[in-house]
């Protein structure tokens, strides 16, 4: 999962987008075992989101989606998306 994300997201960087909300929700399998990230450039968008740094904001939430697969625990101190936080 984490392998097929970065290289997405670093395809996008390439391209100038960025996700800026790139959360469990955002990340998709398809049933051939792909994974998908939904609202790429689009969610941040709508949502009024913007960063300094876009590729450091995406590159963190990969590191958070890496976590959250091998702990199934959400890395901040808040619950989310039906993992629980630290």
């Amino acid at each position: 999962m984490v392998s097929q994300v970065s290289q997405a997201m670093a395809a996008a960087h390439r391209e100038g987008l960025a996700h800026l909300r790139l959360t469990p929700s955002a990340v998709l399998r398809t049933s051939t075992g792909q994974w998908r990230i939904r609202g790429l450039a689009v969610n941040a968008a709508l949502r009024g989101i913007s960063s300094e740094t876009p590729q450091r904001t995406d590159t963190e939430a990969i590191g958070a989606l890496l976590y959250a697969a091998l702990t199934q625990r959400w890395p901040y101190d808040n619950d989310a998306y039906g993992l629980s936080g630290l």
